[in-house]
């Protein structure tokens, strides 16, 4: 039984830490996104 509690645990955290690198990915990636575009418009002035 408590293996079992133990593993649903684990396994549950594992998606959440899937998912928070997930958001984070994202995050970094508009970010990279808007400072090209800040980039690119201000090299292209």
């Amino acid at each position: 039984f408590m293996e079992r509690e133990i593993n649903r645990l684990i396994y549950s955290k594992r998606w959440e830490i899937e998912w928070y690198i997930e958001r984070l990915k994202q995050r970094i990636k508009m970010r990279y996104a808007w400072i090209a575009a800040i980039y690119g418009f201000v090299t292209d002035v």
